[in-house]
Order: C-alpha cells, then structure tokens, then sequence
C-alpha cells in the first residue's frame, strides 16, 4: 500500500497489477485510496476506483466506502479528494451519533 502525494500524471502512469488489486493512498486527504484491480475480460484495462479508507471507533476493523472510478466519465483526482472530505465530515458525524446513543442507552 504505497502511501505518496498523488498526482494526475502518477494516476495515468500506473499500471494494473498482474494478479489481485494494489491500493494507491494520498497523503493530502486521509484515508483517500485509488484501488487497481488486475485486467479480466470484464475490465480488460483493469478497474480502477476511489475509496475513503476509516476505521470505526474502538474496533480494529477497516472500513472502505467507494466514492466512485477513476477514468473516462469518473472522479478526477480533485474531485475524489473533494467528495472524500465530505464523506470524511458525514463519517465522524455518524460516529459520534452512534456513540451518543449507546451512552443515553446505558
């Protein structure tokens, strides 16, 4: 999981992985990742998406919410570190809510 400041002409160079899928995190937005998949007959480019990264409070489990592909027609580098910082507020909202309501439970 390279960690690195990702630009347009980086996400255009790399490469679809032969096997598995190989995610790509952006050091400007937290927990933004480009995940490349190998080439299939479906995808025979290989598919490509962003995803917000999180983990839920008090677990050790990892989230990943798509924010949708990169390429023709999908998220470009700033719109994906855009929706990631919006959906990055809606997360910590939703957390703290959760929270809330277990401590008024109890």
């Amino acid at each position: 999981m390279p960690r690195q400041t990702l630009t347009d002409s980086q996400l255009r160079s790399i490469k679809a992985p032969q096997k598995g899928r190989t995610e790509y995190f952006d050091t400007k937005v937290r927990g933004l990742a480009l995940r490349v998949s190998a080439k299939s007959k479906r995808n025979p480019e290989g598919a490509r998406a962003w995803y917000l990264v999180y983990r839920l409070p008090k677990t050790t489990s990892v989230q990943r919410l798509k924010l949708g592909f990169h390429g023709r027609g999908g998220l470009s580098l700033a719109d994906a570190r855009e929706k990631a910082e919006e959906e990055r507020g809606k997360v910590s909202k939703s957390r703290s809510k959760k929270l809330l309501n277990r401590k008024n439970r109890m």
